[in-house]
């Protein structure tokens, strides 16, 4: 148990996060640069995390909440993580106009693979998102790294065709 205390419990919460004022802070990322410089010099490749919106929003819940209401509250779910997806697309697509890279490790959304939920839920809640910011991961030359556990099977074509590099663990 991660958590103590999800940050949604009711519809009220989760008006009250969408109705915080979010306004884009530039992070410094020169010690990127020096810290990529280090690694790579020893041979290694320095990547950046990042988590997809299916999987910021999921952590909001306690997953079981979760995944009830993907299927009873889906436009809300919907809500939130286009919200999630805007925000992390904007501050992606600074770090790529600087130079940061060249490997992105994303965050898989295991939440959504089958059994959890259906193909078609996975394709609206992933596909549909997680898939437009590979392709600016793409336009920057820039390499996508997927982690996801669970079936990935069933999602492999999937994966395939959003543009994944990487997968791990397999």
């Amino acid at each position: 148990m991660w958590d103590r205390k999800y940050l949604i419990e009711d519809k009220k919460d989760v008006e009250r996060i969408l109705s915080v004022s979010y306004t884009f802070q530039k992070p410094d990322i020169e010690d990127f640069f020096k810290y990529r410089k280090e690694i790579e010099q020893k041979g290694g490749l320095m990547y950046i995390w990042v988590s997809t919106p299916m999987v910021c929003v999921s952590q909001l819940f306690p997953f079981e909440q979760f995944l009830m209401w993907c299927a009873t509250e889906k436009s809300t779910i919907v809500r939130l993580i286009e919200t999630a997806f805007e925000r992390i697309y904007e501050q992606l697509e600074y770090l790529l106009q600087n130079e940061v890279g060249p490997v992105f490790h994303f965050g898989g959304s295991e939440q959504a693979t089958p059994p959890m939920m259906s193909p078609e839920l996975y394709d609206e809640f992933v596909v549909k998102y997680d898939s437009r910011l590979f392709d600016l991961v793409h336009r920057y030359g820039g390499y996508v790294a997927v982690h996801c556990h669970g079936r990935v099977g069933t999602i492999l074509d999937k994966l395939i065709d959003m543009g994944v590099d990487l997968l791990d663990p397999v």
